[in-house]
């Protein structure tokens, strides 16, 4: 597994991914039963990896994940619908990175840092923007 979130409004609810490293393939699994049982949710593309991932709080269907391609863009992708559908809403561009999350100030606003690039959506992750560059080091967001 590279990252877990569990759905603060449901106690059981718990999201994972997960890679297979030599196969180069990365999946997302959800357990409703507190992890006795999975269902998978998404496959990446040959190639990419899941690295992390967000359940919104104020929103638990709204979910973020983080994830390296091929081409070494950070790629960020959410799902409004617990997991049953996703889109790809954002590429960073190189160098390589994973995506990381926290929630913002406002209902919908969510950051995501991949590298030392940080971004804004003010849309629940519909839209991005990059902010000024605030790290100088590559930097990991945390929820909180």
């Amino acid at each position: 597994m590279s990252a877990v979130a569990a759905d603060p409004a449901q106690d059981s609810s718990v999201y994972c991914a997960s890679s297979i490293i030599e196969a180069k393939q990365s999946a997302i699994f959800h357990s409703a039963d507190g992890g006795n049982t999975w269902d998978p949710l998404v496959e990446l593309l040959t190639g990419e990896f899941y690295s992390t991932l967000l359940v919104d709080a104020r929103q638990p269907q709204r979910i973020y994940a983080g994830a390296r391609g091929t081409d070494n863009h950070g790629k960020i992708y959410r799902s409004i619908d617990g997991g049953a559908h996703w889109i790809q809403t954002a590429s960073v561009p190189p160098p390589s990175c994973s995506p990381s999350f926290a929630a913002g100030s406002g209902a919908q606003t969510v950051l995501a840092a991949c590298g030392s690039t940080l971004l804004r959506s003010p849309d629940g992750g519909a839209t991005w923007t990059t902010l000024a560059a605030p790290f100088t080091q590559a930097t990991r967001l945390t929820p909180g």
